[in-house]
């Protein structure tokens, strides 16, 4: 996994779940979830989903949701 110049949000998942052992192969899904995702460290920014402590960035979520919708609803100018 150290062949990404940057390190995007499931990369650094991934590498969560191999740090704890869990088996991470090319083509796995890496469900994960923003806890932090302003912070400089790139792991406090993301958590694998399997990982139950700790809260989630509503902030963070909410502009996924407003990105998301604001693509649904511009095909109606």
């Amino acid at each position: 996994m150290g062949e990404y110049a940057s390190r995007p949000a499931h990369v650094t998942a991934a590498e969560s779940l191999a740090m704890n052992r869990v088996e991470v192969n090319v083509g796995s899904l890496i469900e994960f979830l923003y806890v932090d995702a302003g912070n400089l460290n790139p792991f406090r920014r993301v958590r694998p989903a399997s990982f139950k402590q700790g809260g989630v960035d509503l902030i963070k979520y909410e502009g996924l949701v407003r990105d998301a919708a604001g693509t649904v609803l511009s095909v109606f100018g």
